[in-house]
């Protein structure tokens, strides 16, 4: 816990200094893979590994916020998500989740209660779907997961409402494993009514995992921040329903540009006109997905299996030809790191800040994520004056 803790508070600190970018972190923390390395190494050899512009950068940079002192910063608070029960993983540690470290974006570090690492002991599959599932899509997510459960795969899915919370449950049904993977911290359960399925998954020695710290502020970009996570950890995904238009195709664009297999189960006859089916039709016609029936699971299995291989022996190159509908994919904007407030000090600060947040979630004023990180740094500004200055 020791080294995790040390680990995570490089991450975390390497995240605080503006002007250092997400690839310029993946770069420093190659090349140097402990803070001690970093810390400890003379201005000739961080210019050596970096090269000149990134090592001079770097080097003024730390100066400047007194890297040593952001450091201890960075460990208080993340010691407090440990009193929370909130553990952590960064790129540079063993328990990190290996298939996700190849996606060419995988999150500096990671917040999970539960069991990490039975994603590096299990292959995985994402069954993922829409929220406004119809009845026979809910029980068709089920059957899917409980029956890949039953051939020993971790089912990872997002933990929101309809076809995702179907996934979750028929995995635990027959006492597998399953991955929930959240866009909004730990301590703030989206939906609210899944959190006795959160409590379910850990009891059944699951994962629930966030790219967000308890504290931290979250917005709609984050969701589709996630997508990212669910397919990276895993070597294929399901898309059981879905609009053309539906929040479940970033998961699949995702999927696609990792070089992740895709597999659909057949709409059934009988709801093949409804609206959740228009995606899922439109990626097999054009090829994009797999189409299969129950009888045909093993098969899918069977696939998986040995495209395994293929997806552990190395980092798969970036497909560039994207689907029809296409999602721009960047590089993920460093998290928000919003400190727990002391609440002697800044309690009813915080929770006008809560409030405010929560209902920007509501009214979609957060559909701008670059905007809303702006508000969001005003208003503390502006609540937390005194705290940020001291």
């Amino acid at each position: 816990m020791i080294e995790n803790l040390n680990n995570a508070a490089y991450v975390h600190s390497l995240a605080q200094l503006r002007g250092i970018k997400y690839q310029e972190i993946v770069e420093i923390t190659d090349k140097f893979q402990t803070v001690d390395a970093l810390v400890n190494s003379k201005s000739d050899l961080i210019f050596q590994r970096l090269g000149n512009q990134l090592g001079e950068k770097l080097d003024d940079i730390m100066k400047y916020y007194d890297f040593p002192k952001l450091l201890l910063h960075s460990k208080d608070i993340l010691e407090r998500q440990i009193r929370d029960s909130v553990l952590f993983t960064t790129i540079i540690d063993d328990n990190y989740p290996k298939l996700l470290k190849k996606i060419n974006n995988p999150p500096l570090l990671l917040y999970y209660k539960g069991n990490i690492s039975i994603l590096n002991e299990r292959d995985s599959i994402a069954v993922i779907g829409t929220r406004n599932a119809s009845s026979t899509g809910l029980n068709i997510a089920s059957i899917i997961a409980r029956e890949f459960a039953e051939r020993g795969y971790i089912i990872v899915s997002g933990l929101a409402k309809g076809i995702d919370t179907a996934a979750h449950m028929g995995a635990l049904e027959t006492n597998g494993y399953t991955a929930a993977v959240l866009g909004a911290p730990l301590d703030k359960i989206y939906p609210a009514e899944n959190r006795p399925l959160v409590e379910r998954i850990l009891s059944h020695n699951g994962v629930v995992l966030s790219e967000l710290g308890n504290g931290q502020v979250s917005f709609r970009g984050n969701f589709v921040q996630r997508d990212r996570i669910q397919s990276g950890l895993s070597i294929g995904i399901i898309p059981v329903q879905t609009d053309v238009e539906g929040g479940t195709m970033h998961t699949v664009s995702f999927a696609f540009q990792q070089k992740r297999l895709i597999f659909c189960p057949r709409p059934p006859e009988k709801e093949m006109h409804l609206d959740q089916y228009a995606g899922i039709l439109s990626l097999i016609q054009e090829g994009k997905a797999k189409a299969f029936k129950y009888d045909e699971i093993q098969q899918v299995v069977d696939q998986l299996r040995k495209y395994r291989e293929t997806l552990c022996s190395k980092s798969p190159q970036v497909n560039k030809s994207i689907l029809s509908r296409e999602f721009k994919v960047t590089q993920p904007s460093l998290p928000l790191m919003v400190d727990y407030i002391n609440p002697s000090a800044n309690n009813i600060a915080q929770v006008k800040m809560d409030k405010i947040v929560e209902s920007f979630h509501e009214t979609g004023y957060d559909s701008d994520p670059i905007m809303f990180e702006k508000i969001i740094n005003q208003l503390r500004n502006i609540f937390f004056a005194d705290k940020d200055s001291t």
